[in-house]
């Protein structure tokens, strides 16, 4: 992902910069509701 943000033409041309990078987890939601909440799955 981050090669084709780069390679990107608002990258190149200097429109946009990568300041902040946060990671995350998909669908950490999920886990949050069913284990802090204790809400069922879906």
């Amino acid at each position: 992902m981050w090669e084709e943000i780069r390679d990107s033409e608002p990258y190149i041309r200097g429109y946009m910069k990568i300041k902040d990078v946060i990671m995350g987890l998909e669908n950490a939601f999920q886990s949050y509701e069913t284990e802090a909440l204790r809400m069922l799955a879906e």
